[in-house]
């Protein structure tokens, strides 16, 4: 991983994570289970900057490459774009980004860190083909009252059924909605 901050209102760096693991053949030609080599590729760019004091932007590209034996390899992108607006005299900000994905399976998934309400995170995982957005507002009301919303929605563009089992959804997005309230005393 290399890091190049050129002014403090400017960052970015590049990673390659590359890992080698076996695990089992399960093919189900194979009478014995023996092990095979797993390589996965990660290569990320990652660039955030300061338009102004109240508002900042990070930008994210990210393509991975999945290899199990001597199957035919897996490809897949990660890009998104974030956007942060605090104001310093209004009670109301917001965290926002908006992400495109394209993998050839669920081997190739990429995962990223999703701002979301106070105590809780969200790391969901990229996988298939589709866009990601989401949106948190925090508004504080008092000095000891806040408030936080949060809207998250997946669209798949190659899928009509999403999960499965009882988390099985009809259809080729899927949503979630999230309040929350902080009372100080």
């Amino acid at each position: 991983e290399l890091h190049y901050i050129p002014s403090r209102k400017l960052s970015m760096y590049v990673r390659a994570k590359i890992e080698n693991k076996q695990e089992n053949n399960t093919a189900e030609s194979n009478m014995i289970n023996y092990l095979q080599i797993r390589n996965k590729q990660n290569y990320r760019y990652h660039i955030a900057y300061q338009i102004t004091p109240t508002l900042s932007l990070k930008n994210r590209f990210e393509y991975v490459i999945y290899t199990k034996g001597e199957s035919k390899s897996n490809h897949g992108y990660l890009v998104y774009q974030d956007a942060s607006y605090k104001p310093k005299k209004f009670p109301v900000s917001f965290n926002m980004r908006y992400a495109i994905f394209n993998t050839d399976s669920y081997n190739a998934a990429l995962y990223a860190y999703e701002s979301d309400v106070l105590y809780a995170y969200s790391v969901p995982s990229y996988y298939y083909k589709g866009s990601r957005a989401f949106i948190v507002l925090k508004y504080h009301i008092s000095r000891n009252l806040d408030f936080w919303l949060r809207y998250s929605r997946t669209y798949y563009t190659n899928k009509d059924v999403i999960g499965s089992g009882l988390t099985e959804i009809q259809g080729s997005h899927k949503s979630e909605f999230k309040a929350q309230i902080r009372l100080r005393f």
